[in-house]
Order: structure tokens, then C-alpha cells, then sequence
């Protein structure tokens, strides 16, 4: 992902805890200078979006479960799968 999109930066836009458990909401951007999930650079910007749930005990996450869009982001990369 570093190396795809070198100027990756994420944003979080909403942040829930309850008791052990942390739910982020990021979006993600970047700028796709090398080549990503079979894709070769194409200098396009992208922004997609992913949901973590996370376990936290004593202040150490010991569980993570991670969601993002994928496919929206291929597409953003000019990719158009078929389905």
C-alpha cells in the first residue's frame, strides 16, 4: 500500500468505543505512483473508505477485523471487473 501509494493519508471520521471494542470509520487518499493489485501507476488520486473493529485490552489492540472498498478503488484506477 506504501509503496502504491506513497502519499497515503487517512482520515478518521468516526471513532466509537464500548468497553473492549473500537469501531473506526477512516477515508483514505492517495496517489497511485506504483503499481497496486496487478495495476501499473497510473498518477491518479484516489480517496476510498474502510471500517475497522478493533479489540483493545490494556491498551494494546489484540483483535482487528477490517472492511474497505475495494472494488471502488480499482475502479477510481480505471479497472472495471466484470460482474
Amino acid at each position: 500500500l506504501f509503496v502504491a501509494f506513497p502519499d497515503v493519508r487517512a482520515e478518521i471520521d468516526d471513532l466509537i468505543a464500548v468497553d473492549e471494542q473500537v469501531c473506526v470509520r477512516m477515508t483514505w487518499t492517495g496517489t497511485q505512483r506504483g503499481s497496486f493489485m496487478g495495476v501499473a501507476p497510473t498518477g491518479k488520486q484516489i480517496t476510498w473508505m474502510a471500517i475497522a473493529m478493533l479489540q483493545v485490552v490494556a491498551e494494546q489492540i489484540t483483535t482487528a477485523w477490517l472492511t474497505e472498498d475495494d472494488l471502488g478503488l480499482l475502479r477510481q484506477l480505471g479497472v472495471n471487473p466484470a460482474g
